[in-house]
């Protein structure tokens, strides 16, 4: 169930939910909490590293920073998403950069399609950085990003990816997203600035007000989201480029354009929650700040914690003049609020008008004693920096970025991430790996988290409520245990869907989510291995594999402790699923299930009769099915028709039988169609079933 949404595009470049803290959400759903133990969770396609930083950051401003080893497992599909999570990454624990420079990269690097000359100066430098990184395995990321899960060939494409952010690789953003814009509004580009106010006047406002209707509408037009002041925004992101597959002239073809999102605004993933409630704030029916502000308060906050240990704190005077895009002219940043309390150099700015008070005032000096005092003063002052980085680098807590990509199966039988997860998060466009093969993952006791489409302009209301219940199933035929109950949980308002998972009891949840919802169907109409359940050797009388009709799979999933039931009246599904039900099931709640049970047996049925409307599991089933049709028919009827006494299982449903059988209920409790049998094409499905009757 992959989202294939038109304007999300195929390479998420961020994410659809606002940040956390992996240790806290598996806390918080049961998962052991062990300070000194190393705390490994595994992000699939997480889209950025919102996640990493803030769980960092909180790390880093606990008491016991150093003594749990944090491991990230980052899987991507495609080597571009890979690239933007070093590059996030390098510019995050650059510290020789203030932290309200850094911040202010740090958001254009992530949201925009246009960037400040100069930070696309510094977008190249990293990138050479990286790039060494790859090839030599060492620089200032090297004791924090693991390489070793990535083929050679995935390298060579990492690599070459990042060999495309130098400053001479061409790259039109402008021209290429108003291509994705035609192509995604087609017969309404003309009026797509009415089209984007109803999306925002309709879904975003309900759900994140913070979002200002005017940033909302300039990054939907133009792809800006943080502007910073006046600074002219003339420089491609060239990050943002991705090579896409697709068929060009009946040829298939890699092409290079740009193929992230034009719809859903980054503003999800740091600007819509923050822990300081006054940026929800309202005065005269208006938010007293915006999303770009709490972004950069966020941003911000986390760079603090990494650099000093403290949580980042506005005072109340200086809360007003706290804004992104004008901190440099604000009274709050003279007075210090962003300022570092631990000694150290002063920014390059300070530096450099020092220096040019020195050389003004100083008149006896010459021109060449001057200018090789500044030059000595900044190699100095360039020392001081890098020496300070490395302390402050030393100081931050262990930690490890694993990088995977290729195939999720592939990924995912890999031996040394088999039972070692605490933590595993899932993006919404990937939530269809939330399949048996992704449980193996899991450590005895774990949490999985999964988004929701809270914040996903193409899903209107009723949409992301019918996928959060969805979600909820996939979760518990794959053995998890939703926090909240499916009537609990709801997609407008919930970021995220949380499940706990025990080893202990996957087994019995997946017999669960069986009777509740019935096998799950593939794509080719089959029963899928996703329910996990185990084959049953026979039919309902414990014979030895009575086949299904026309040899279809007689391998009926099965609950564990399934006994045999007698082929007498069909009765409710509910009632036969109490009865029924494993033991081992912890006591969530768990509603009615469905009517997808066998009406003779009681076991899982993938089939339907489309004469009677019942479903039956095999052809034992399906026979007996038809002989009861007949006997009620009869009955209904007044005559003396019966069924065939050539059918043994006839026989034993005679109208007298049924009369004084003790297991008879009343016609209320009989099962019912609960809409008219549906009628299958005649290419084969019903041939099959007519032959077998």
């Amino acid at each position: 169930m992959a989202l294939q949404l038109p304007g999300t595009g195929p390479h998420r470049f961020w994410g659809f939910s606002p940040a956390y803290d992996v240790r806290d959400a598996a806390c918080g759903a049961g998962a052991p909490a062990d300070a000194d133990a190393k705390h490994v969770s595994f992000l699939i396609c997480p889209a950025d590293v919102r996640h990493v930083l803030q769980t960092l950051a909180n790390a880093r401003a606990s008491e016991r920073s150093g003594a749990c080893e944090l491991s990230f497992h980052v899987y991507e599909e495609h080597p571009e998403q890979l690239a933007r999570h070093l590059l996030l990454l390098s510019v995050a624990l650059d510290f020789e950069l203030p932290r309200r420079e850094r911040a202010e990269m740090f958001l254009e690097v992530m949201g925009n399609t246009m960037l400040r000359e100069r930070t696309a100066q510094y977008v190249a430098a990293r990138a050479r950085e990286l790039r060494i990184l790859l090839a030599r395995e060492t620089g200032p990321l090297a004791l924090h990003v693991d390489l070793s899960c990535l083929k050679m060939k995935e390298r060579d494409a990492l690599e070459q990816v990042l060999g495309t952010w130098a400053d001479n690789v061409e790259f039109d953003v402008e021209r290429l997203r108003d291509e994705r814009l035609r192509g995604f509004y087609k017969d309404r580009y003309d009026v797509r600035r009415n089209v984007l106010d109803w999306d925002y006047s309709m879904g975003l406002v309900e759900t994140a007000p913070i979002i200002h209707r005017v940033h909302f509408r300039e990054w939907r037009m133009n792809g800006l989201a943080y502007e910073v002041r006046d600074a002219a925004y003339c420089a491609p992101n060239r990050s943002l480029a991705s090579a896409a597959a697709g068929r060009q002239r009946g040829v298939s073809v890699l092409k290079r354009g740009f193929w992230g999102d034009v719809v859903n605004t980054p503003y999800a993933p740091v600007g819509v929650e923050c822990a300081d409630r006054r940026f929800f704030e309202k005065r005269s029916d208006q938010m007293v700040k915006t999303a770009c502000d709490v972004a950069y308060f966020n941003v911000v906050g986390w760079f603090t914690q990494l650099e000093t240990g403290r949580a980042f704190e506005l005072r109340k005077e200086d809360f007003d003049d706290f804004a992104y895009g004008a901190s440099v002219g604000s009274a709050g940043l003279v007075r210090g609020f962003l300022r570092s309390d631990q000694p150290g150099p002063r920014p390059r700015e300070q530096a450099a008008a020092a220096f040019e008070e020195i050389a003004e005032g100083d008149e006896a000096l010459s021109a060449e004693a001057s200018a090789a005092k500044l030059a000595l003063d900044a190699a100095n002052e360039e020392r001081a920096r890098r020496e300070l980085a490395a302390r402050r680098r030393a100081l931050l807590p262990r930690f490890c970025v694993v990088l995977h990509t290729g195939r999720p199966l592939d990924v995912f039988a890999r031996a040394r991430l088999a039972g070692a997860c605490a933590h595993v998060h899932v993006a919404s466009h990937a939530a269809h790996l939330l399949a048996a093969p992704m449980a193996r993952l899991l450590a005895e006791r774990a949490t999985v988290a999964v988004e929701s489409a809270r914040f996903l302009c193409e899903v209107h209301k009723e949409a992301k409520q019918r996928l959060a219940r969805k979600l909820v199933e996939l979760g518990e035929r794959a053995g998890l245990a939703p926090v909240k109950p499916a009537a609990e949980v709801n997609g407008q308002h919930d970021s995220l869907v949380i499940f706990g998972f025990e080893r202990a009891h996957e087994d019995a949840r997946r017999a669960a989510a069986t009777l509740r919802y019935g096998p799950s169907v593939g794509a080719d109409g089959g029963v899928t291995a996703q329910d996990g359940a185990p084959a049953a050797d026979g039919g309902a009388d414990g014979a030895g594999g009575a086949p299904a009709a026309d040899g279809a799979d007689d391998a009926v999933a099965e609950a564990p402790d399934a006994a045999e039931a007698p082929a007498v009246v069909p009765v409710r599904p509910h009632a036969q699923a109490a009865s029924r039900a494993p033991a081992e099931v912890p006591t969530d709640p768990i509603g009615a299930p469905t009517a997808r049970v066998c009406a003779v047996t009681g076991l899982p049925a993938k089939y339907r009769d489309p004469k009677t409307g019942y479903f039956y599991a095999n052809a034992h089933a399906f026979k007996e099915l038809r002989a009861r049709h007949a006997a009620e028919t009869a009955l209904a009827t007044g005559t003396a028709a019966a069924a065939p006494s050539s059918e043994p299982a006839a026989a034993a449903t005679t109208p007298a039988t049924l009369a004084a059988a003790p297991a008879a209920l009343a016609e209320d409790d009989v099962i019912r169609p609960r809409h008219p049998p549906l009628v299958l094409s005649s290419g084969g499905a019903t041939r099959r079933l007519n032959k077998v009757a």
